[in-house]
């Protein structure tokens, strides 16, 4: 079961980018030295990377658990704190496969 769709986006000022995001009336729901998350509705985010742009972002997918995490292909941690993995679909678009980090 899918719980939200998370949009990563790699931007080069992370403040320009925040301003423009609040802008639209989109709350900060988190933050992690170099990134932003954005609540859109009840389960969108929107995450800003201050990175240079690799060109290749990964789109996101959160699932409710590790468990369904494992059953699709095992994940590892990540820094930010949540479990996952990186998976690519049939044309090559890359994929997070992801759940919350759980105590």
């Amino acid at each position: 079961m899918t719980l939200a769709l998370w949009a990563p986006f790699e931007v080069a000022d992370l403040a320009a980018a925040k301003a423009f995001y609040s802008s639209l009336g989109l709350p900060v729901i988190d933050s992690f030295p170099g990134g932003l998350v954005f609540g859109v509705g009840p389960s969108g985010r929107i995450e800003l990377v201050q990175t240079p742009p690799t060109g290749h972002p990964a789109h996101a997918i959160e699932f409710p658990t590790w468990g369904e995490v494992d059953r699709l292909g095992g994940g590892s941690v990540f820094p930010r704190g949540h479990y996952g993995f990186v998976t690519a679909d049939p044309d090559g678009n890359r994929l997070l496969i992801w759940s919350e980090a759980r105590a």
